[in-house]
């Protein structure tokens, strides 16, 4: 994500960038290690924009997609813009071919499935994000996926896409799932978007959801706190 970071100074923004937990210089997670869960990811990024205060845009790459939008079924104010880069869009198809790599039965991925839903106290169709506009107001969107992602398919973007009002879509060749943060036309593309105005402010509906995993502190490291705002600049958050 660092690529975005001078771009965005230049375009008048103060950035804010963060360590999900038990990734980068943050505390492990609930979950222990380096893994950490799609709820947790959420409240971290609930608990950043709170800290932040006004945000007006976010970038969010693969995972980063899934808990934002999680976060919003959960009741998040989105900002007014957010660029999606390779959304992980659903986490559901993955189960399949784990189990089957695995060769765990069916009914052992029932009581997976069953013991997920207890824990995170949601169904576990809410994992796949297309749904998100169904339940909340949500932001313009751009989405950017490449056609030869080997980790997330290029059609998760192309369903979302479809799901998402006010969305447009960029697509790439050649640079894969992770190469994209890096390409000077995305970065730049996905700025211009952000500066663009927008007629409304979102508002979020109400949901029945409410946050399952929050914590009342998360120990958060904010890899660009160096960089002040102008007076009035806009914030962008990156996850």
């Amino acid at each position: 994500m660092q690529s975005f970071v001078e771009p965005l100074l230049r375009a008048g923004f103060r950035v804010l960038a963060f360590d999900a937990p038990g990734h980068g210089a943050s505390a492990p997670s609930r979950m222990g290690g380096r893994r950490v869960s799609f709820i947790e990811f959420a409240a971290a990024l609930r608990e950043v924009s709170r800290t932040a205060g006004s945000v007006s845009g976010l970038i969010a790459h693969s995972s980063g997609c899934t808990a934002t939008a999680l976060a919003i079924r959960d009741g998040w104010r989105p900002p007014a813009r957010m660029v999606f880069v390779a959304p992980f869009v659903f986490p559901d198809a993955y189960a399949a071919p784990f189990a089957k790599a695995l060769a765990v039965s069916a009914t052992v991925m029932a009581r997976f499935r069953a013991r997920v839903e207890r824990r995170f106290k949601r169904p576990w169709s809410d994992f796949d994000i297309d749904g998100t506009p169904c339940v909340a107001d949500v932001p313009p969107l751009l989405l950017v996926h490449d056609h030869d992602d080997n980790e997330v398919p290029f059609t998760d973007s192309v369903a979302l896409a479809a799901a998402w009002p006010q969305s447009r879509m960029i697509d790439t060749q050649g640079l894969g799932h992770r190469k994209l943060l890096r390409d000077a036309a995305v970065v730049a593309r996905s700025v211009e978007f952000l500066e663009r105005p927008v007629a409304a402010h979102v508002t979020t509906r109400p949901t029945p959801h409410s946050p399952a995993d929050a914590r009342d502190e998360l120990d958060l490291a904010f890899e660009s706190a160096g960089f002040a705002p102008e007076q009035g600049a806009r914030s962008t958050s990156m996850t």
